[in-house]
């Protein structure tokens, strides 16, 4: 299984001099950014990606933040059953979840914002969402009888295997909204810069029960938009 986080960040000012009351931001990467095939178990950090801009928030203003990702999920089960040696199963999964954080004393790197304990970072409401998730179960079980109706009855025995396998690949565009609440980061005394990171987490897992069963699972993020604009939120929960 692996975890490994991706960021694109935002970087989000104090001061609304000379800007209109629904100033917007965004960033955005395209094409594949990053999969299980390609983060180093090593080195975590390989799948950290930073985009940073400005966007001007007032004090009395909270952050409306909009993540969209294209998600390919791959996932394969072949099972391998022989007459009456009872069921075998192949699990494949594949997974993405994500997280917006932010703060105004930020760690240095994003991959620091995304894994690190500083009290200076924050959790966008409503915290980690799963933008994609697939587990696929294969079983085979395989119970053959002989019906035999000479006379004499003759004997036979069923022989072989059974093997039945299973491929999805599935690409699909993704979204969720989130809420930044400034009132504890400090932007009114510090007029410094808010920063609003996205950290992804990919996970993929395979378990196959036979010796000639075989699973695996594969998980890739593709384009991604993340929009940050200022905004009055209410509570009404």
């Amino acid at each position: 299984m692996i975890f490994r986080p991706l960021a694109l960040a935002a970087a989000v000012a104090g001061s609304i001099v000379g800007l209109s009351s629904a100033e917007i931001n965004y960033s955005y990467q395209t094409g594949e950014i990053i999969s299980t095939d390609t983060v180093s178990p090593e080195d975590p950090s390989s799948a950290a990606i930073q985009l940073a801009s400005e966007i001007a928030s007032p004090v009395s203003k909270d952050l409306m933040i909009f993540l969209s990702s294209e998600i390919n999920l791959v996932t394969q089960t072949v099972a391998k059953g022989t007459n009456k040696g009872g069921k075998e199963t192949s699990v494949a999964s594949a997974g993405l979840e994500a997280t917006l954080k932010y703060c105004v004393e930020c760690p240095p790197t994003a991959d620091e914002i995304c894994n690190g304990g500083s009290s200076d970072v924050h959790t966008a409401l409503p915290g980690p969402i799963v933008f994609a998730s697939r587990v696929q179960e294969l079983s085979v079980d395989v119970n053959l009888e002989c019906d035999v109706t000479s006379d004499p009855p003759a004997t036979c025995e069923v022989t072989g295997y059974v093997e039945v396998g299973l491929n999805l690949d599935t690409t699909a565009a993704h979204s969720f909204n989130f809420i930044a609440d400034l009132s504890n980061t400090g932007t009114g005394s510090t007029n410094k810069p808010v920063q609003v990171v996205a950290c992804f987490n990919l996970a993929a897992d395979a378990d196959a029960d036979a010796v000639d069963g075989s699973a695996a699972g594969h998980v890739s993020l593709g384009s991604t938009m993340l929009i940050v604009q200022e905004a009055s939120v209410s509570n009404f929960n």
